[in-house]
């Protein structure tokens, strides 16, 4: 029993279960799936695979500014939901925007047992082109999430916080999960 135990102990590590992955493999996982799924296809399940590299419990509040607060908790759940698939769609779609692109990382480092916030960096080759996207990653009970993706030097999360806000003036929070619902339903149909 206790050899059976050792051996479990020796090769699980093998098999790639790792106890606490670190930022840079979560950052290559994460766009290694990604870009298979957007290849394939972006559908709910590929959704449901991703989602769990992504802390939307940290992003949601923020993209949703002074706005989060004001809405319901069932408004809140449906943010967040529509958000994940239309974030989750974002970010897939810039990988898989063209058939050559290639998405390499820098060499990465083992954080700090103290550390809680990380950036991997990469580079996004599409052809001839290269575009400088950093991974910025926090560390959660459940390990380390991506929080916001920097392309150039401009971020996801903030561009969405601007284009949320002018919705919700517009329509109210109510308006914003209209639109991000549609905008899954349009994708998903695109999908098929």
């Amino acid at each position: 029993m206790k050899k059976t135990l050792a051996a479990i102990v020796l090769v699980l590590p093998l098999c790639g279960f790792a106890a606490d992955p670190t930022p840079g493999s979560v950052a290559r996982k994460v766009s290694s799936e990604m870009l298979a799924a957007a290849r394939q296809g972006m559908t709910e399940a590929a959704v449901a695979r991703l989602s769990p590299y992504f802390d939307f419990a940290r992003m949601t509040p923020f993209v949703l500014g002074p706005a989060w607060p004001r809405a319901t908790p069932s408004q809140q759940v449906q943010l967040t939901g529509e958000f994940q698939r239309v974030a989750l769609r974002t970010y897939a779609g810039l990988l898989a925007s063209t058939p050559d692109t290639a998405l390499e990382f820098a060499p990465g480092r083992k954080p700090a047992p103290d550390e809680t916030e990380v950036t991997v960096q990469a580079q996004l080759r599409h052809g001839a082109e290269t575009v400088r996207v950093d991974y910025l990653l926090g560390r959660t009970d459940e390990g380390w999430k991506v929080y916001d993706l920097l392309v150039g030097d401009t971020s996801f999360a903030a561009t969405w916080r601007s284009e949320f806000a002018a919705q919700i003036r517009e329509s109210g929070i109510d308006g914003l999960i209209r639109v991000l619902a549609a905008r899954n339903r349009q994708a998903a149909q695109a999908a098929l």
